[in-house]
This record gives C-alpha cells, sequence and structure tokens, in this order.
C-alpha cells in the first residue's frame, strides 16, 4: 500500500454520506466500519 486515507464522510441526508477527495486514477481498496446508534 503506497497510501492510506482515513476519511469521514458528512452526512447530507438519510443514508447518504458524501466525502470530497480527490483520488488520482488507479486501483484502490475500501475499508468500512460503521456504528449503529
Amino acid at each position: 500500500m503506497e497510501k492510506y486515507y482515513h476519511l469521514h464522510p458528512q452526512k447530507k441526508h438519510e443514508g447518504l454520506f458524501i466525502i470530497n477527495q480527490q483520488l488520482e486514477p488507479g486501483t484502490y481498496q475500501a475499508f468500512v466500519g460503521s456504528v449503529a446508534k
């Protein structure tokens, strides 16, 4: 892994979260964790 981004999305509305992050072209892996309230 050459780069690692630890991002926290902003909630836009129920069920939709956004991140304003430019990513270079290439192959990516996502590791997602969530916590129920």
